[in-house]
Protein backbone atom coordinates (compact mmCIF):
# COMPACT_ATOMS: atom_id res chain seq x y z
CA UNK A 1 0.00 0.00 0.00
CA UNK A 2 2.60 2.52 0.82
CA UNK A 3 4.15 1.48 -2.06
CA UNK A 4 1.47 2.43 -4.12
CA UNK A 5 0.64 5.82 -2.57
CA UNK A 6 4.58 6.59 -3.38
CA UNK A 7 4.47 5.55 -7.08
CA UNK A 8 0.85 8.15 -7.02
CA UNK A 9 2.44 11.06 -5.21
CA UNK A 10 5.60 10.61 -7.73
CA UNK A 11 3.38 10.90 -10.61
CA UNK A 12 1.69 13.70 -8.88
CA UNK A 13 4.87 15.37 -8.84
CA UNK A 14 6.11 15.03 -12.26
CA UNK A 15 2.38 15.74 -13.64
CA UNK A 16 2.83 19.07 -11.43
CA UNK A 17 6.27 20.00 -13.03
CA UNK A 18 4.99 19.37 -16.28
CA UNK A 19 2.14 21.42 -16.02
CA UNK A 20 4.62 24.59 -14.77
CA UNK A 21 6.82 24.22 -17.57
CA UNK A 22 4.22 24.41 -20.15
CA UNK A 23 2.86 27.50 -18.16
CA UNK A 24 6.57 28.93 -18.55
CA UNK A 25 7.46 28.23 -21.80
CA UNK A 26 4.83 30.21 -23.92
CA UNK A 27 5.52 33.34 -21.83
CA UNK A 28 9.26 33.53 -22.74
CA UNK A 29 8.65 32.78 -26.46
CA UNK A 30 6.31 35.15 -26.11
CA UNK A 31 9.05 37.53 -24.65
CA UNK A 32 11.53 36.34 -27.11
CA UNK A 33 9.52 36.94 -29.91
CA UNK A 34 8.70 40.48 -29.04
CA UNK A 35 12.05 41.18 -29.06
CA UNK A 36 12.76 39.73 -32.55
CA UNK A 37 10.04 41.98 -33.58
CA UNK A 38 11.70 45.27 -32.61
CA UNK A 39 14.34 46.37 -34.98
CA UNK A 40 17.52 46.58 -33.50
CA UNK A 41 18.43 49.46 -35.42
CA UNK A 42 15.37 51.41 -34.08
CA UNK A 43 16.91 52.51 -30.25
CA UNK A 44 20.63 53.19 -32.15
CA UNK A 45 18.60 55.40 -35.00
CA UNK A 46 17.33 57.06 -32.04
CA UNK A 47 20.16 57.45 -29.91
CA UNK A 48 21.71 58.77 -32.93
CA UNK A 49 18.95 61.47 -33.64
CA UNK A 50 19.18 63.04 -30.16
CA UNK A 51 22.39 63.73 -29.82
CA UNK A 52 23.78 64.36 -33.14
CA UNK A 53 27.99 64.65 -33.93
CA UNK A 54 28.95 67.99 -33.18
CA UNK A 55 30.40 70.01 -36.72
CA UNK A 56 33.57 71.05 -35.85
CA UNK A 57 34.16 74.83 -35.52
CA UNK A 58 36.00 76.51 -38.83
CA UNK A 59 39.32 77.93 -37.88
CA UNK A 60 39.22 81.61 -37.96
CA UNK A 61 40.72 83.14 -40.89
CA UNK A 62 42.74 86.11 -40.40
CA UNK A 63 42.15 89.25 -42.00
CA UNK A 64 45.06 89.80 -44.85
CA UNK A 65 47.80 91.81 -43.86
CA UNK A 66 48.52 94.97 -46.21
CA UNK A 67 52.06 94.14 -47.96
CA UNK A 68 54.49 96.79 -46.98
CA UNK A 69 55.71 98.97 -49.78
CA UNK A 70 59.16 99.01 -50.43
CA UNK A 71 60.24 102.41 -51.42
CA UNK A 72 63.70 100.63 -53.43
CA UNK A 73 61.34 98.83 -55.31
CA UNK A 74 60.01 101.60 -57.68
CA UNK A 75 62.08 103.17 -60.44
CA UNK A 76 61.91 106.62 -60.62
CA UNK A 77 62.92 106.49 -64.46
CA UNK A 78 59.67 104.80 -65.16
CA UNK A 79 57.72 108.14 -64.04
CA UNK A 80 59.80 110.84 -66.39
CA UNK A 81 56.98 110.79 -68.96
CA UNK A 82 54.54 112.22 -66.38
CA UNK A 83 54.73 115.61 -65.66
CA UNK A 84 56.54 117.28 -61.84
CA UNK A 85 55.14 120.43 -61.98
CA UNK A 86 53.85 120.84 -58.54
CA UNK A 87 50.18 121.75 -58.12
CA UNK A 88 48.25 123.47 -55.50
CA UNK A 89 44.57 121.73 -55.28
CA UNK A 90 41.93 124.74 -55.92
CA UNK A 91 38.38 124.81 -57.20
CA UNK A 92 35.73 127.16 -58.14
CA UNK A 93 32.70 126.82 -55.75
CA UNK A 94 29.48 126.68 -57.42
CA UNK A 95 26.69 129.44 -56.88
CA UNK A 96 25.90 129.41 -52.91
CA UNK A 97 22.91 127.74 -52.03
CA UNK A 98 22.53 126.05 -55.52
CA UNK A 99 23.43 122.74 -54.40
CA UNK A 100 25.78 122.61 -57.13
CA UNK A 101 28.86 120.56 -57.72
CA UNK A 102 32.28 122.64 -57.70
CA UNK A 103 34.08 123.20 -60.65
CA UNK A 104 38.07 122.71 -61.86
CA UNK A 105 39.48 123.69 -65.38
CA UNK A 106 39.57 121.06 -68.33
CA UNK A 107 43.00 119.54 -68.05
CA UNK A 108 43.09 119.47 -63.98
CA UNK A 109 39.75 116.97 -64.70
CA UNK A 110 41.44 115.33 -67.17
CA UNK A 111 44.16 114.31 -64.49
CA UNK A 112 42.26 113.73 -62.10
CA UNK A 113 39.88 111.42 -63.45
CA UNK A 114 42.55 109.75 -64.86
CA UNK A 115 43.99 108.81 -61.87
CA UNK A 116 40.57 108.47 -60.29
CA UNK A 117 40.60 111.17 -57.31
CA UNK A 118 38.37 111.34 -54.96
CA UNK A 119 36.92 115.38 -54.45
CA UNK A 120 33.69 115.31 -55.04
CA UNK A 121 30.95 112.29 -56.62
CA UNK A 122 30.95 112.92 -60.29
CA UNK A 123 27.30 111.84 -60.79
CA UNK A 124 25.82 111.72 -57.41
CA UNK A 125 21.96 109.32 -57.01
CA UNK A 126 21.92 110.24 -53.58
CA UNK A 127 22.74 113.13 -51.45
CA UNK A 128 25.75 112.02 -49.76
CA UNK A 129 28.55 113.90 -47.87
CA UNK A 130 32.07 113.07 -47.14
CA UNK A 131 32.94 115.29 -43.94
CA UNK A 132 36.44 114.97 -43.73
CA UNK A 133 38.83 116.38 -41.28
CA UNK A 134 42.59 117.00 -41.14
CA UNK A 135 44.70 116.60 -38.08
CA UNK A 136 48.15 117.80 -38.44
CA UNK A 137 48.72 118.65 -34.93
CA UNK A 138 47.00 118.15 -31.88
CA UNK A 139 46.65 122.02 -30.51
CA UNK A 140 43.79 121.34 -28.15
CA UNK A 141 43.06 118.38 -27.03
CA UNK A 142 39.35 119.40 -25.75
CA UNK A 143 38.80 120.15 -29.74
CA UNK A 144 39.37 116.59 -30.55
CA UNK A 145 37.13 114.72 -27.77
CA UNK A 146 34.40 117.29 -28.54
CA UNK A 147 34.38 116.62 -31.97
CA UNK A 148 34.15 112.73 -30.90
CA UNK A 149 31.66 113.19 -28.51
CA UNK A 150 29.45 114.85 -31.19
CA UNK A 151 30.18 112.26 -33.86
CA UNK A 152 28.78 109.85 -31.45
CA UNK A 153 26.13 111.55 -29.90
CA UNK A 154 24.76 112.36 -33.29
CA UNK A 155 25.55 109.31 -35.11
CA UNK A 156 27.95 110.19 -38.08
CA UNK A 157 30.76 109.05 -39.71
CA UNK A 158 34.10 111.58 -39.83
CA UNK A 159 37.28 110.49 -42.37
CA UNK A 160 40.39 111.61 -40.59
CA UNK A 161 43.58 112.42 -42.22
CA UNK A 162 46.35 111.83 -39.70
CA UNK A 163 49.70 113.76 -39.79
CA UNK A 164 52.69 111.89 -37.72
CA UNK A 165 53.28 114.52 -35.31
CA UNK A 166 49.13 113.76 -34.63
CA UNK A 167 49.69 110.61 -34.54
CA UNK A 168 52.45 110.46 -32.05
CA UNK A 169 50.92 113.03 -29.49
CA UNK A 170 47.56 111.27 -29.62
CA UNK A 171 47.07 107.91 -29.83
CA UNK A 172 44.88 107.70 -27.48
CA UNK A 173 42.56 109.28 -29.14
CA UNK A 174 43.06 107.90 -32.74
CA UNK A 175 42.35 104.84 -31.03
CA UNK A 176 39.25 106.19 -29.83
CA UNK A 177 38.17 107.42 -33.56
CA UNK A 178 38.96 103.60 -34.73
CA UNK A 179 36.83 102.47 -32.00
CA UNK A 180 34.01 104.77 -32.58
CA UNK A 181 34.15 103.67 -36.19
CA UNK A 182 35.42 106.85 -37.55
CA UNK A 183 37.54 106.29 -41.05
CA UNK A 184 41.47 107.11 -40.46
CA UNK A 185 43.68 107.54 -43.51
CA UNK A 186 47.35 109.06 -44.11
CA UNK A 187 48.03 112.55 -44.55
CA UNK A 188 52.14 111.48 -44.42
CA UNK A 189 54.55 111.67 -42.05
CA UNK A 190 56.27 115.48 -42.20
CA UNK A 191 53.49 116.85 -44.43
CA UNK A 192 55.67 117.57 -47.23
CA UNK A 193 54.59 118.90 -50.71
CA UNK A 194 55.38 115.40 -52.70
CA UNK A 195 56.35 116.84 -55.99
CA UNK A 196 58.91 119.39 -54.21
CA UNK A 197 60.52 115.77 -52.49
CA UNK A 198 60.60 113.93 -55.53
CA UNK A 199 62.23 116.36 -57.30
CA UNK A 200 64.58 117.28 -54.36
CA UNK A 201 65.22 114.35 -52.46
CA UNK A 202 63.68 111.38 -54.90
CA UNK A 203 61.31 108.86 -55.00
CA UNK A 204 62.44 106.83 -52.29
CA UNK A 205 61.90 109.86 -49.77
CA UNK A 206 58.52 110.70 -51.29
CA UNK A 207 57.09 107.44 -50.53
CA UNK A 208 58.83 107.14 -47.10
CA UNK A 209 56.92 110.00 -46.26
CA UNK A 210 53.84 108.02 -46.90
CA UNK A 211 54.68 104.55 -45.83
CA UNK A 212 56.22 105.49 -42.67
CA UNK A 213 53.36 107.24 -41.64
CA UNK A 214 51.74 103.46 -42.26
CA UNK A 215 54.05 101.64 -40.11
CA UNK A 216 53.70 104.00 -37.24
CA UNK A 217 49.86 103.72 -37.31
CA UNK A 218 50.13 99.92 -37.21
CA UNK A 219 52.73 100.12 -34.41
CA UNK A 220 50.10 102.03 -32.51
CA UNK A 221 46.98 100.52 -33.44
CA UNK A 222 47.90 97.20 -34.61
CA UNK A 223 45.28 98.14 -37.78
CA UNK A 224 46.78 98.42 -41.56
CA UNK A 225 46.18 102.01 -42.58
CA UNK A 226 43.76 102.21 -45.47
CA UNK A 227 45.57 103.28 -48.53
CA UNK A 228 43.74 106.73 -48.86
CA UNK A 229 46.02 109.51 -48.71
CA UNK A 230 45.11 113.63 -48.41
CA UNK A 231 48.76 114.83 -49.72
CA UNK A 232 50.78 117.46 -47.61
CA UNK A 233 50.16 120.91 -47.98
CA UNK A 234 47.47 119.75 -51.13
CA UNK A 235 50.11 119.96 -52.91
CA UNK A 236 50.54 117.11 -56.06
CA UNK A 237 51.45 116.48 -59.45
CA UNK A 238 50.87 113.93 -62.62
CA UNK A 239 54.12 112.34 -61.65
CA UNK A 240 53.03 111.54 -57.70
CA UNK A 241 49.43 111.25 -58.72
CA UNK A 242 50.47 107.97 -60.49
CA UNK A 243 52.77 106.84 -58.51
CA UNK A 244 50.43 107.02 -55.82
CA UNK A 245 48.48 104.92 -58.00
CA UNK A 246 51.49 102.45 -58.08
CA UNK A 247 51.30 102.34 -54.57
CA UNK A 248 47.77 101.51 -54.77
CA UNK A 249 46.63 104.38 -52.77
CA UNK A 250 43.49 106.80 -53.47
CA UNK A 251 44.41 110.56 -53.36
CA UNK A 252 41.81 112.67 -51.43
CA UNK A 253 41.06 116.21 -52.32
CA UNK A 254 38.21 118.40 -51.79
CA UNK A 255 34.94 120.34 -53.32
CA UNK A 256 34.51 122.47 -50.09
CA UNK A 257 37.31 124.15 -47.70
CA UNK A 258 37.43 127.70 -46.13
CA UNK A 259 40.36 129.41 -43.80
CA UNK A 260 39.96 127.56 -41.00
CA UNK A 261 43.17 125.82 -39.94
CA UNK A 262 44.51 129.72 -38.14
CA UNK A 263 44.05 129.16 -34.39
CA UNK A 264 44.61 132.54 -33.53
CA UNK A 265 42.26 133.94 -35.99
CA UNK A 266 39.43 131.96 -36.08
CA UNK A 267 36.63 133.11 -38.56
CA UNK A 268 33.32 133.95 -36.92
CA UNK A 269 30.87 130.94 -36.26
CA UNK A 270 28.18 132.76 -37.67
CA UNK A 271 29.32 133.59 -40.90
CA UNK A 272 30.72 130.09 -40.90
CA UNK A 273 28.16 128.28 -40.72
CA UNK A 274 26.69 130.08 -43.26
CA UNK A 275 29.56 129.43 -45.83
CA UNK A 276 29.61 125.85 -45.28
CA UNK A 277 25.89 125.06 -45.26
CA UNK A 278 25.62 127.50 -48.23
CA UNK A 279 28.20 125.03 -50.23
CA UNK A 280 27.05 121.47 -49.51
CA UNK A 281 26.11 119.89 -52.81
CA UNK A 282 25.09 116.44 -53.41
CA UNK A 283 28.63 114.17 -53.51
CA UNK A 284 30.52 116.79 -51.79
CA UNK A 285 33.84 116.06 -49.52
CA UNK A 286 34.58 118.72 -46.91
CA UNK A 287 37.50 119.58 -45.80
CA UNK A 288 37.64 120.89 -42.03
CA UNK A 289 40.35 121.19 -39.72
CA UNK A 290 40.11 119.66 -36.03
CA UNK A 291 41.98 122.76 -34.42
CA UNK A 292 39.90 124.86 -35.21
CA UNK A 293 37.90 125.98 -32.51
CA UNK A 294 34.82 127.51 -34.59
CA UNK A 295 34.52 124.27 -36.33
CA UNK A 296 34.24 122.44 -32.92
CA UNK A 297 31.58 124.92 -32.18
CA UNK A 298 29.52 125.12 -35.15
CA UNK A 299 29.39 121.38 -35.95
CA UNK A 300 26.49 120.52 -33.87
CA UNK A 301 23.82 122.72 -36.24
CA UNK A 302 26.20 122.22 -39.40
CA UNK A 303 25.23 117.94 -38.90
CA UNK A 304 21.56 119.33 -37.58
CA UNK A 305 21.04 121.34 -40.80
CA UNK A 306 22.25 118.28 -43.31
CA UNK A 307 20.50 115.65 -41.89
CA UNK A 308 17.23 118.00 -42.33
CA UNK A 309 18.29 118.88 -45.26
CA UNK A 310 18.08 115.19 -46.51
CA UNK A 311 22.08 114.71 -46.29
CA UNK A 312 23.85 111.85 -44.74
CA UNK A 313 27.09 111.56 -43.50
CA UNK A 314 29.41 108.76 -45.43
CA UNK A 315 32.59 107.00 -44.73
CA UNK A 316 35.31 107.12 -47.84
CA UNK A 317 35.32 103.23 -47.89
CA UNK A 318 31.61 103.84 -49.83
CA UNK A 319 33.03 106.49 -52.03
CA UNK A 320 31.74 105.43 -55.60
CA UNK A 321 34.51 104.74 -57.81
CA UNK A 322 34.53 104.12 -61.82
CA UNK A 323 36.62 101.17 -62.64
CA UNK A 324 40.24 101.55 -64.35
CA UNK A 325 39.70 102.22 -67.87
CA UNK A 326 36.08 103.72 -67.92
CA UNK A 327 35.23 107.02 -68.91
CA UNK A 328 34.29 109.40 -65.92
CA UNK A 329 30.60 110.20 -66.99
CA UNK A 330 29.22 112.68 -68.75
CA UNK A 331 28.66 115.32 -66.15
CA UNK A 332 32.05 115.34 -65.32
CA UNK A 333 33.75 115.91 -68.73
CA UNK A 334 36.04 118.35 -69.37
CA UNK A 335 33.59 120.89 -71.72
CA UNK A 336 30.98 120.63 -69.13
CA UNK A 337 32.97 121.60 -66.44
CA UNK A 338 34.61 124.54 -68.54
CA UNK A 339 31.67 125.90 -69.62
CA UNK A 340 30.15 125.66 -66.01
CA UNK A 341 33.51 127.14 -64.52
CA UNK A 342 33.54 129.90 -67.00
CA UNK A 343 29.65 130.65 -65.83
CA UNK A 344 29.93 130.55 -62.38
CA UNK A 345 33.71 131.08 -61.04
CA UNK A 346 34.63 134.53 -59.81
CA UNK A 347 38.02 135.86 -59.38
CA UNK A 348 37.31 136.57 -56.00
CA UNK A 349 35.71 132.81 -55.58
CA UNK A 350 39.08 131.43 -56.92
CA UNK A 351 41.48 133.34 -54.88
CA UNK A 352 39.22 131.92 -51.79
CA UNK A 353 39.07 128.42 -52.91
CA UNK A 354 42.89 128.52 -53.63
CA UNK A 355 43.59 130.39 -50.24
CA UNK A 356 42.11 126.68 -48.86
CA UNK A 357 44.96 125.08 -48.97
CA UNK A 358 47.55 126.81 -47.60
CA UNK A 359 47.55 125.15 -44.40
CA UNK A 360 46.84 121.74 -41.97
Amino acid sequence: MKKLNSALTRKRLTAALLAGLLLILPGCQAKTKSEETTPASTSESQTTAATPTPSPSPTPVPPTPTPAIDPASFDESKYLDYDNTSLSWWYSPAEADSEQPATVSADIQEMVDRHNVIWQESDPTEKDLYLTMDCGYEYNRDNTIKLLDEAKEKGITINFFLTHAYLDSSPDLVKRMLADGHFVANHTYNHLNPATTLSEDGIQAMIADVEDQAAAFKEVTGQDMPRYIRPGQGAYSDRVLQIYDDMGYKTVFWSFAYRDWEVDDQPDPTEALQTVESNLHPGAVLLLHAVSATNIQILPDLIDYAESEGYVFKSLADYPLYLEGESAPEATTSETLDTAAAETATAAETTAATAAVAGD
